[in-house]
């Protein structure tokens, strides 16, 4: 079973994209997506202790399935190593529905185990904020929308933020264009990873399932 947000409907034709059935997936609701938003950027106020015990049980709201959300020393300790892949994007790339003040958009996918994806996800989006926000001197830049599907191997997702987004992506691309490590040839993106070092993540199969999941999810 998948548990899919989305920026729009998705066609029937596009299931195969997202390589799931359609009798497979159950949906989450734009009343989801705005608790998501407002949780995300209260990390900074919040602390990301307190908003991560309170995430994961917002994300599942709306599905039918079966997901952890208790945060205890395991799940923790699980979250801080699950593999992590970034492409950093201008939002104006990507065909999204019309975003006030949409300036900036990263998709990622995380190398999820069974049972833990909404706790990856809550994981990734607030530590996202928390870390580029203390690296961009305190900067507040805002979440403005999200799209993602929770699976059983991997979770994909593409976020959109505000023009304050502007110095974490600058560092991503110029840390791209000094190591090519960091670099999509093939799309010609900026990439990260968590770990950074990590490489099972950074190569061109899984950027390129990356990108697929990203072309389903906001119809590029």
């Amino acid at each position: 079973m998948f548990y899919c947000l989305l920026f729009r409907g998705l066609e029937e034709d596009e299931n195969e994209l997202l390589n799931v059935s359609p009798h497979t997936i159950n949906y989450a609701s734009d009343h989801t997506r705005d608790q998501i938003i407002q949780v995300v950027n209260a990390v900074w106020d919040d602390g990301l202790y307190i908003t991560f015990g309170v995430l994961p049980s917002i994300i599942i709201s709306s599905s039918s399935m079966n997901y952890r959300t208790d945060r205890c020393l395991e799940t923790i300790r699980h979250v801080k190593t699950s593999p992590v892949l970034f492409l950093w994007m201008r939002a104006k790339d990507l065909n999204l529905p019309h975003i006030l003040g949409a300036k900036y958009a990263v998709a990622f996918s995380i190398a999820s185990t069974p049972g833990f994806e909404a706790l990856d996800l809550s994981y990734v989006l607030l530590r996202f904020m928390d870390k580029y926000i203390r690296e961009a001197d305190c900067d507040r830049f805002k979440l403005l929308s999200l799209s993602y599907r929770l699976g059983p191997s991997a979770t994909f997702g593409v976020l959109v933020f505000d023009r304050r987004l502007r110095s974490a992506y600058q560092q991503a691309w110029i840390k791209s264009r000094l190591d090519s490590r960091y670099h999509s040839r093939r799309f010609d993106l900026p990439l990260s990873t968590w770990p950074n070092r990590n490489i099972t993540l950074r190569t061109p199969k899984e950027v390129k399932k990356l990108m697929m999941a990203v072309r389903a999810l906001v119809q590029v």
